[in-house]
């Protein structure tokens, strides 16, 4: 039980608790017999051990909890790549591009540049626009295959940055891959639709 669990390990740990020490400490000055000092170093000496033990274990603690909290990010973000999937499955041809585009749900830019990467990894060909909202501000990713770059010369760069002006922001990047912000979320649905026409004006 309980009780055995306490005796077994103090039988095995011989130092001395550091309540045990507080009050053989307190028997030391409360009383009239002269303060022993090698009594006094070795009560210091076995609360620096107990301070280090304890520092030792809190940042154990939270180093498992560091891991764990990167586990959940990688989970959570896992699933929500999972959605990337209806949105390749129902594209617009534009002039025989593909566009592939669609609100997403991200907690921050990095978690939408990383949706957007997984966007151009999954498409052979074409452009992709993903749009979130998150901190009460507007996110948005654009990717292009490499063909269309080299052979069309559309830009994610010049792309990200027209459909940021109607959010109330701005962006760039490399032609492969850019980001931008915005400010007006209400205007999410427009830019999504208006990224048909940005699109075509770039040809």
């Amino acid at each position: 039980d309980q009780g055995n669990n306490l005796n077994n390990k103090k039988s095995k740990d011989d130092s001395p608790s550091q309540s045990e020490e507080l009050e053989k400490l307190e028997e030391l000055f409360s009383s009239d017999i002269p303060v022993n000092v090698e009594e006094v170093k070795q009560f210091i000496s076995v609360q620096e051990h107990l301070s280090q033990k304890l520092s030792s274990e809190l940042y154990r603690l939270n180093d498992e909890k560091r891991k764990l909290e990167k586990e959940v990010s990688e989970l959570e973000l896992k699933s929500k790549l999972g959605g990337i999937d209806a949105i390749i499955n129902s594209p617009t041809k534009l002039n025989g591009i593909y566009l592939f585009r669609g609100k997403v749900d991200v907690s921050n830019i990095d978690e939408l540049k990383s949706m957007g990467d997984e966007l151009r990894n999954k498409i052979k060909s074409g452009v992709g626009v993903l749009i979130s909202a998150f901190d009460e501000k507007v996110g948005i990713v654009c990717v292009v295959s490499d063909d269309l770059i080299k052979e069309k010369k559309i830009m994610a760069g010049k792309i990200v940055s027209e459909v940021a002006k109607i959010v109330g922001g701005s962006g760039g990047g490399r032609p492969h891959l850019a980001t931008a912000g915005g400010r007006d979320i209400s205007k999410i649905d427009e830019a999504l639709e208006k990224t048909e026409k940005i699109i075509n004006n770039l040809q």
